[in-house]
């Protein structure tokens, strides 16, 4: 089986990378097999942060022509077409305006929510399912 893939736009923030990192940590924990991958070089207060707590980064280094992915920290699938399918997108999760990019991921579920920040609606994932975080999860 497969793994389903958490990534985010290009040299993602510390939202997109926590995001990431969580969201697979909760899949897996609900019992879907899961991994993310970070595009690119995360912005410097990643690295800030992952030094200051000791968090290793060891996502997957690539994705798969057929993996599922979930998206988070942006709907702009223009952000992620360059090095992903838009049809093997199943989930969008996000805090921005929502794109009319959006609809070229057709087989997506879409959560936007105006909020400060995707990590936000990820913890509310945790919270609401009664799942407990793991430190690395709960510091990004």
């Amino acid at each position: 089986m497969n793994k389903q893939i958490v990534t985010s736009y290009e040299d993602p923030d510390l939202d997109g990378v926590s995001s990431m990192y969580a969201y697979a940590e909760y899949l897996n924990k609900i019992g879907i097999l899961s991994d993310y991958y970070i595009k690119g070089n995360p912005k410097k207060e990643v690295g800030i942060v992952c030094d200051l707590f000791k968090i290793q980064l060891e996502g997957e280094k690539e994705i798969g022509e057929s993996q599922k992915i979930v998206i988070v920290d942006t709907n702009n699938v223009y952000e992620v077409v360059n090095f992903l399918n838009p049809d093997n997108v199943i989930e969008i999760i996000d805090h921005h305006a929502k794109s009319n990019s959006c609809d070229k991921c057709k087989n997506a579920k879409i959560q936007i929510e105006n909020l400060g920040a995707v990590a936000t609606l990820i913890a509310e994932k945790f919270k609401n399912d009664n799942i407990s975080i793991s430190r690395e999860s709960a510091i990004l």
